[in-house]
């Protein structure tokens, strides 16, 4: 009997522990790969391991409070977005910036294949 009681416990918690939720495609990836593009963006390298850099991505990481082994923050991922986007509107002037934010082909390369890869 414990058995059964303990089985369908079990299962009741599996139903009511909310699983993880993608974020959209256009935001799509590991938030810190968002959080060091940003990061470099700020600092004009591409430079992932640039000790400004570095400085830059721990100070997100605190005032954002990203936690560790959470892949993504969609929330975070927006904005990091939006920031990127500005730049790049700013730059080239060629789409304004919540149709970047929305797309998904202006995803930097660097978010996709790792940041430093």
């Amino acid at each position: 009997m414990q058995t059964w009681v303990a089985l369908i416990g079990l299962v009741l918690v599996s139903f009511n522990t909310p699983a993880h939720t993608a974020c959209r495609e256009n935001v799509a990836g590991p938030t810190l790969n968002w959080a060091g593009m940003v990061c470099e963006l700020r600092n004009e390298t591409d430079d992932f391991e640039n000790p400004n850099v570095q400085a830059c991505l721990r100070k997100l990481i605190t005032q954002d409070a990203i936690p560790k082994g959470q892949p993504e923050i969609c929330s975070l991922n927006v904005k990091y977005k939006t920031e990127i986007c500005r730049n790049r509107v700013a730059l080239k002037k060629d789409i304004s910036v919540s149709a970047c934010v929305r797309s998904v082909k202006t995803i930097p390369n660097q978010i996709s294949q790792g940041i430093g890869g």
